[in-house]
């Protein structure tokens, strides 16, 4: 990065002029806009010193209007005290003293401030965290946080003996009258005393010269004083506002001219704390004004220096580790960072840095979900996903190469605790990709490794591994995750890893061809016969039912169970051998179901099947009969390889129960599509629930097989709102916008549903729910974009089934609410 000292005019430099004229307007489509008319690609000049590896061009952005922050305000001289700048040397080793504002900051800043209610919880939530010293309000701007104070203060028990709570007020005595009418009662309390001193605000908002604003912030203070008198248990704050574009010396004479008047002591010490209200510059200019007021305030043993950043730059967690590093002890902000604009330093992610360093943050965030869900009901304002340490994804690896470097470092981790002989919990934590180890924030690790299209087998396997107990051989993990990856292709939507295991289990598992089938032993060698007269002998048993009863039966032999199956597959079809198989117990203990996986060469085709069974022999059977129905199935779809050739669509289509048309009668139907069959029945819609060759998980799998636009495919989506299970059905051809949707239905904040709790309200699989056939009626929300289509399709209660409907069924259907479920364009 270039850096410059000669000083800014007032027009863009004469070298710039290309950059703020705008060129003759993009067609759409065409040219560097492509398609962004209303954007002005850069196409200035390249500067003349550019290194050749940047072509950077200068924009139509008038970047000349803005001033940087040492021509708007006199920084300090921090570089020429004696020994220099200090605080690039040094380490944060303790927690600053934590003062959570999100009962008066962070609620002035919502738009619908929170209630009497709210307001407690969120206070009591402060305590169980361990907080002990809380701002609690702002008493004098309004009735309800007057009355908030009078109860924390009148209420035995509110307020815990070691917790001190802190009220705010500006600079006027009638305000300071009001305040300490509030805290009347309360053992111990500061009064939080502010005044906005930059000069800005000093010429434009107060219209008073240096003299007069501190007149006005003395005339407060003394009146603070003598409202105080002699009580015990009360102490002063002050807040220059504006602190970071207010000029250093006048800093340094108010705040000493109030150490002096409060008459602060080692003992009833003032607060002094220094707002970067609006945020100027880069988090070590903030750091040096820090520095420079810790080494020049008087009788700085009774005074504590805090500090209140806020985010406009983005940059309030660095301002704040900075500001500890340049002599700060205390730190205001917001839990999860709520505040005006862009909000307040974030208290979470700052505690959860020191932890992650070894330092205590000596408050508790062991159970960061509920803490989260709390802050969310009080605010009324989700946490996003991807905020730190606390959303739904910042434990998340999609990635391939980071899900195999994850699942190794916490084999290596738990290697690592057990020759320490000490709980993984106690054992130091070093896993790549995972600054802190979830468990420490009370959550586990199924969320860490999550499958989407960028996923790798290393992830997949790992899913399958820890949830389902199955170990798969190297070249089945790659490509069983060419499957998953044809899956999530086309949404690049998420796979939870229970429709993982669904679709491993219905690409796999439930592939194998109905057949029955026995073995046995004579003459040193083994036989198998596969047909509907198959029974007795040394295993015995039948796959996915009793098969065609009119078949013949088929043997084989060979040198052990399995080759002798092989031999009796191929006794009238492509010769069947077993290239690889392994096996290994689900689980530890003699009830445990074994698992088979057998790579085979059908005929030219080489493929995997797996099975599953209470027998090692069963399992192994299944594994090949699966394998086998894999080829075929491959085979009858002109040799395509890659999703699923099983499942109870597949089935039905080739044991001859479907009808030529696609439509699935009611004898084969899946156990949750005969559900929603009845349903759509006594509804008096009998709409035919259709089979598709391969599963439609996803809006654009189902279009491409049924030939619709993917805005036909009504999507069932649960959610979860105020508590309790949402259904959604959405246009396939958008994402839910939840934070527009619970504005439209003047709801709390509304979250994606968990696979179990979707499994929980719906009875059904993810990729698979249908709009009815639930084992209790779901609150409903019908995307009224569906009304533009004469003809929907939504899944019927399994990932292999459709049933057509109108706008208008559905609406009849569900009983649900129309709606726009994103904004409008």
């Amino acid at each position: 990065m270039r850096s410059t000292e000669s000083p800014r005019s007032a027009t863009p430099p004469a070298c710039s002029a290309a950059a703020v004229t705008a060129g003759p307007p993009a067609t759409a489509g065409h040219g560097p806009s492509g398609g962004f008319p209303t954007l002005r690609t850069p196409a200035g000049p390249v500067p003349a010193d550019a290194p050749a590896w940047n072509r950077q061009r200068g924009s139509a952005m008038p970047f000349h209007r803005y001033r940087p922050a040492h021509a708007r305000v006199p920084l300090p001289p921090v570089d020429t005290l004696p020994g220099g700048r200090r605080w690039p040397a040094r380490r944060i080793e303790r927690a600053p003293l934590w003062v959570p504002v999100d009962l008066r900051d962070g609620n002035q800043a919502l738009a619908e401030p929170m209630d009497p209610g709210r307001k407690r919880r969120m206070f009591d939530l402060f305590l169980a965290m361990g907080f002990k010293e809380i701002e609690v309000g702002y008493p004098s701007a309004s009735r309800t946080d007057f009355d908030f104070v009078r109860e924390l203060a009148t209420t035995p028990g509110a307020v815990p003996e070691d917790v001190t709570v802190v009220v705010f007020t500006a600079a006027r005595a009638d305000l300071v009258d009001r305040t300490f009418e509030a805290v009347e009662g309360l053992p111990r309390v500061v009064v939080h005393l502010y005044t906005a001193t930059a000069p800005v605000w000093r010429e434009h908002v107060l219209g008073r010269d240096r003299a007069q604003v501190r007149e006005l912030v003395t005339a407060a203070a003394e009146q603070m004083a003598r409202r105080a008198g002699d009580r015990p248990g009360v102490r002063f704050q002050f807040s220059p506002e504006v602190f970071n574009l207010t000029e250093p010396d006048y800093v340094l004479e108010i705040c000493d001219g109030l150490t002096a008047l409060w008459d602060a002591s080692p003992d009833r010490p003032v607060v002094h704390n220094l707002p970067a209200t609006v945020e100027i510059a880069t988090p070590n200019v903030y750091a040096d004004q820090i520095e420079y007021l810790d080494r020049h305030l008087a009788r700085r043993d009774s005074v504590i220096l805090s500090v209140h950043p806020h985010n406009d730059r983005g940059t309030g967690v660095a301002c704040a580790e900075l500001a500890l590093l340049a002599g700060a002890q205390r730190v205001e902000g917001c839990l999860f960072g709520n505040g005006e604009r862009t909000g307040n330093v974030d208290l979470a992610t700052l505690a959860l840095n020191l932890h992650t360093q070894g330092v205590d943050p000596m408050v508790d965030f062991s159970d960061i979900d509920e803490i989260r869900r709390t802050v969310e009901h009080c605010n009324r304002l989700p946490v996003p996903e991807r905020h730190p340490y606390v959303g739904d994804l910042v434990h998340t690896a999609f990635s391939g190469t980071h899900q195999d470097a994850i699942r190794k470092g916490l084999a290596h981790h738990a290697r690592t605790a057990a020759d320490l002989g000490v709980p993984p919990g106690l054992a130091p934590w070093d896993v790549p990709y995972l600054p802190i180890d979830p468990a420490d924030l009370g959550r586990d690790y199924e969320a860490v490794i999550r499958v989407n299209s960028q996923s790798g087998k290393g992830g997949i396997a790992y899913l399958l591994q820890t949830g389902y107990g199955l170990d798969l051989p190297r070249r089945l993990q790659i490509e069983f995750s060419r499957v998953v990856q044809e899956s999530t292709d086309d949404s690049g939507r998420e796979i939870a890893a229970e429709e993982l295991y669904a679709l491993f289990r219905a690409t796999y598992l439930d592939a194998a061809p109905a057949v029955a089938w026995r073995t046995g032993e004579a003459d040193g060698r083994h036989w198998a016969e596969l047909g509907a007269g198959a029974g007795g002998g040394t295993g015995a048993g039948d796959v996915a039912g009793a098969g065609d009863p009119g078949a013949a039966v088929r043997r084989g032999e060979g040198n052990g169970p399995l080759a002798a199956v092989a031999a009796a597959l191929g006794a009238d079809g492509p010769a069947v051998d077993i290239l690889q198989f392994t096996e290994h117990a689900v689980r530890t203990g003699p009830d445990s179901d074994a698992v088979a996986y057998v790579e085979a060469r059908v005929g030219a085709e080489v493929v995997w099947g797996a099975g599953r069974d209470s027998s090692v022999l069963a399992a192994g059977v299944r594994a090949l009969l699966s394998a086998v129905g894999r080829a075929a199935a491959r085979s009858a779809a002109g040799g395509g390889a890659g999703t699923a050739a099983g499942g109870d669509g597949a089935r039905a289509a080739t044991t001859g129960g479907g009808r030529q048309d696609g439509a699935m009668t009611d004898d084969i139907l899946p156990d949750r599509s005969r559900a929603v069959a009845e349903a759509l029945a006594e509804a008096g819609l009998p709409g035919e629930i259709r089979v598709l060759p391969d599963s439609a998980r996803t809006a654009a799998e189902a279009a491409a097989a049924l030939g619709c636009e993917v805005g036909a495919i009504a999507n069932s989506l649960v959610f979860v709102c105020d508590g309790t299970p949402l259904l959604v059905m959405t246009s396939g051809a958008h994402r839910v916008d939840t934070a527009h949707l619970a504005r439209e239905l003047g709801t709390g904040p509304i979250t994606r549903a968990t696979a179990a709790q979707v499994r929980e309200s719906t009875g059904q699989a993810i990729g698979g729910v249908a709009p009815v056939g639930h084992p209790a009626p779901l609150r409903t929300v019908v995307d009224t974009a569906l009304a533009d289509h004469a003809l929907l399709w939504a899944a019927a209660g399994h990932p292999h089934t459709v049933v057509p409907m109108t706008y208008e069924d559905l609406l009849k259907l569900t009983g649900g609410t129309p709606s726009t479920v994103v904004p409008p364009q």
